[in-house]
């Protein structure tokens, strides 16, 4: 009994004793208070304010990837807001001074509670403080170069560039709290360019520069099938495309004809895709209109708008003496460039790559063709398709100067107009690439090399840098 007396006793003292530490200490915050991450439970007022005050007058290291930089608080006028910090930290107190809360506190259970610190500071020398920083640490992005002559291009340097919206909200919160008083500035990486297909249009540029001056026009277009990124140079230019629109004969017939292709309508195909026969090009235009050349034409050109390409037409069939009707297209109806099309048969290097693009996108049933032709063209119909345009044994142009690619192509070319458009599949990627070069009686010895160096280029950037050999310079027209 005695011993249970003592323990009672003490146990009285110690419950006591915790009774009047609580009421005693009720003006002071409780335990597990933090005001800006500074701990300031078990503190009265005035110093729990002047603690968390003291510890946010701290600088803020700033790091600019390698390079450190002091903010002082002072430098943007930031201070911490004490009327205001006083009130939320009274209110803490208030809460905690109801005897109900005398069993956690005798339990020493501690309840966390986090204020964030009240502050005030200068907008405008925050701004101009990691201005100045971004003036002296961002570095330009260096464009890539090249060489019409090697046709490499050479990397630029990347660039790096301060995200002003970003370090700002991350340095405000660093100068409000107590730790950790140090912030990775945000540093975004402005890429050189070489990785980039518009340097590859620049060097475009540069090498078909001579084609775009005197009245001379000079059209391409680059499509990356993989990533959908593009380079156009007078794209949506019309041009005369003869040559192209038999690539249209050959879909259209597909489409109208699918389920009666005869032998014969076969052999016809093949024949316009290898040699551009004209003749045979009006007999399947023939056979497609029902035995009416005119009326395939129609057919032709509606089948080619309903795949929205409305400067692509086809105005009657081919070696025809009489004016054809005129056509009124986006491509012929510029006021800045004029490419003199042939009023009976025009395309644009953006329309004939979409073609091509379909085509492909079909062969692997995606893309546009099975959209807007639902059931009508299956996958192993394009492969087809392909497969009949692969006979094309025109391989001059493009295909010569495309070494280590398969190169699916159509040329179209007449005495004011030497284009060649395809679709390569090289080792680094599968693309397109249309060129059509247009001026007065051009010269296949000049115009060959052009048409080839874009080529060795444009394969050189889908295969880091592998320029294929060049070949030599044609003397004579290739198969129409």
């Amino acid at each position: 009994v005695p011993v249970l007396l003592v323990a009672g006793g003490i146990l009285a003292a110690v419950l006591l004793g915790n009774v009047v530490s609580f009421f005693s200490t009720r003006a002071n915050l409780p335990a597990g208070t933090l005001m800006g991450g500074v701990d300031v439970g078990g503190l009265n007022l005035d110093d729990a304010v002047s603690r968390t005050i003291t510890t946010l007058q701290a600088p803020v290291a700033l790091r600019y990837q390698s390079t450190v930089i002091q903010l002082q608080p002072t430098d943007v006028d930031f201070q911490v807001n004490d009327v205001v910090a006083r009130l939320q930290l009274q209110q803490v107190i208030d809460s905690q001074r109801s005897v109900s809360n005398l069993p956690a506190y005798i339990l020493r259970r501690v309840t966390e509670t986090r204020l964030a610190a009240p502050y005030q500071y200068s907008d405008t020398k925050l701004d101009a403080f990691l201005t100045d920083i971004a003036k002296e640490y961002d570095v330009a992005p260096q464009k890539s170069s090249s060489s019409t002559t090697t046709l490499q291009l050479a990397r630029g340097q990347d660039g790096m560039s301060l995200n002003l919206q970003d370090a700002r909200s991350l340095v405000l919160n660093a100068l409000a709290s107590a730790a950790p008083r140090i912030v990775d500035l945000p540093v975004d990486t402005q890429p050189g360019g070489a990785n980039s297909i518009q340097a590859l249009g620049d060097l475009i540029k540069q090498r078909v520069a001579a084609y775009n001056s005197n009245g001379m026009v000079a059209g391409v277009f680059v499509k990356d099938l993989r990533t959908g990124k593009e380079f156009s140079l007078h794209g949506d230019v019309a041009f005369s495309a003869q040559g192209w629109l038999k690539l249209a004969i050959v879909l259209e017939a597909y489409h109208a004809l699918s389920g009666t292709l005869s032998s014969q309508t076969a052999q016809q195909l093949a024949s316009i895709v290898s040699t551009g026969s004209n003749g045979d090009a009006n007999e399947v235009l023939k056979t497609i209109g029902g035995g009416d050349a005119p009326a395939g034409v129609n057919l032709l050109n509606d089948f080619l708008k309903r795949m929205g390409l409305v400067s692509t037409f086809l105005a009657q069939p081919f070696d025809q003496s009489g004016m054809p009707t005129q056509f009124i297209t986006p491509g012929n109806t510029r006021t800045d460039i004029n490419a003199s099309p042939d009023p009976n048969a025009q395309s644009t290097p953006v329309e004939i790559g979409i073609l091509l693009q379909m085509l492909e996108q079909c062969r692997v049933g995606g893309g546009a063709l099975p959209l807007i032709f639902p059931g009508e063209f299956p996958a192993a119909q394009c492969e087809q398709i392909l497969a009949m345009m692969s006979q094309n044994n025109a391989n001059v142009l493009i295909a010569a100067n495309s070494n280590g690619a398969t190169v699916i192509h159509r040329q179209s070319w007449d005495a004011n107009n030497h284009g060649d458009a395809a679709l390569v599949r090289s080792p680094g990627g599968t693309y397109i690439l249309v060129v059509m070069l247009h001026g007065n009686g051009l010269n296949w010895a000049d115009t060959s090399q052009v048409i080839g160096d874009v080529a060795r280029a444009t394969y050189g950037f889908f295969n880091q840098g592998q320029i294929p050999p060049s070949v030599a310079a044609m003397n004579t027209a290739p198969t129409p």
